[in-house]
């Protein structure tokens, strides 16, 4: 596939097997714990910012291939970390990537403080309650 105002791209149909390749057999044959971008692009021979630029090209398919590598290792992380297969704590951690937390987001957005109800009719109170005061 030639790259427009430059060089040609090592992105290739190879390429694509080799990736698709290297996702389903990630640890059978290159012994990884899982999937990964950087797993991907040595097994490619490539930059992992060249697999980042192929996936910005939306023309040329590779941001499926990315992000099945992706869902792979968020799935794999969260599967062997269950079965403790894999050090908790690198999967805690890698897991965060993908948005898991173990904290509890506490935030209160509604009104804080205390208020003197004394003497306030059922109008007002009511006005309180439903926060149009």
């Amino acid at each position: 596939m030639p790259h427009a105002g430059g060089r040609p791209t090592k992105l290739t149909p190879e390429m694509f097997e080799k990736a698709d390749h290297y996702i389903e057999h990630y640890e059978s044959e290159y012994g990884h714990a899982t999937p990964s971008a950087v797993g991907m692009a040595v097994v490619l021979n490539v930059a992992k910012s060249t697999l980042y630029k192929w996936a910005e090209d939306e023309n040329n398919g590779f941001s499926d291939t990315l992000a099945k590598c992706n869902d792979w290792q968020e799935f794999t992380l969260n599967d062997k970390g269950l079965k403790n297969e894999v050090n908790p704590t690198i999967a805690k951690l890698a897991l965060a990537n993908f948005g898991y937390s173990d904290s509890i987001d506490n935030k209160h957005s509604g009104l804080v403080g205390t208020y003197d109800l004394t003497g306030k009719t059922d109008e007002e109170l009511n006005a309180i309650i439903n926060g149009k005061t």
